[in-house]
């Protein structure tokens, strides 16, 4: 059962406020094992608090920034591939913050800078074929992106538009034997573009790409690929779209 109240209001011209909550709860989750003889079950309950607001500092330019909490559920999957259940199957806690800007520019330029926090308590995962509780993990980073309306330029140009962004990323876990390692599969680079022509019509033709940094695939940060290709280093990929 969730419940979900929030609101929108201005205190002053410039500033944007808005405030919610959402309460949510469980009162039964369970799944049990009778070859392992064990058998597992919870509730949850919690309110969740998010606020965000954004200041305008000119006409063209303005701050912004927010904070809220999350949860999600033990994954129903996870139930047969854990030996110690009550460990390891509890409902994760996020919360998440970021502080940033954006402005409006001329000749069709815009963008934003943004720094951000992620905070997880009992982090499950699915990364060597059983369910595991990572514990607590803190994300930090920072996104910039840009954007170009070239048909402000020029009205030979209109329908043509860029986009790209970058993001850097320092994901750590702070708890168990591996605390102060980097969590598995966290990126610390990530950069996407985008090429975009579009008609009066509402059609447009798109070229983009994605490319995600190397990771490790377990805890301990083994750099060394296994014959199993469950450890060692993800190398870094691009996709193009």
């Amino acid at each position: 059962i969730s419940l979900h109240v929030d609101d929108t209001f201005r205190p002053t011209e410039e500033l944007l406020v808005n405030v919610g909550a959402r309460a949510e709860w469980i009162p039964s989750t369970e799944g049990e094992d009778a070859v392992g003889g064990w058998k597992f079950e919870d509730e949850f309950f919690d309110l969740l608090p998010a606020v965000g607001a954004s200041y305008e500092l000119a006409e063209d330019w303005a701050l912004y920034g927010n904070y809220a909490e999350g949860f999600r559920a033990p994954q129903v999957w996870g139930y047969a591939f854990t030996t110690k259940p009550k460990d390891t199957l509890k409902f994760e806690k996020g919360r998440s913050m970021e502080l940033g800007t954006r402005w409006r520019g001329g000749g069709g330029l815009s963008g934003s800078v943004t720094g951000w926090r992620v905070d997880y308590d009992d982090f499950g995962v699915f990364y060597s074929g059983f369910y595991e509780n990572l514990g607590k993990i803190t994300a930090t980073g920072a996104d910039v992106v840009l954007e170009w309306d070239a048909g402000a330029v020029t009205s030979s140009l209109e329908g043509f538009s860029t986009l790209c962004s970058f993001t850097l990323q320092d994901s750590e876990l702070k708890s168990g034997p591996n605390a102060g390692n980097e969590t598995p599969y966290a990126w610390e680079q990530k950069a996407a573009w985008m090429a975009r022509y579009e008609t009066e019509s509402g059609w447009y033709a798109a070229l983009g790409g994605t490319y995600v940094g190397d990771s490790f695939s377990d805890e301990a940060n083994t750099a060394q690929v296994n014959a199993n290709g469950n450890l060692g280093v993800n190398p870094g990929r691009t996709i193009w779209d």
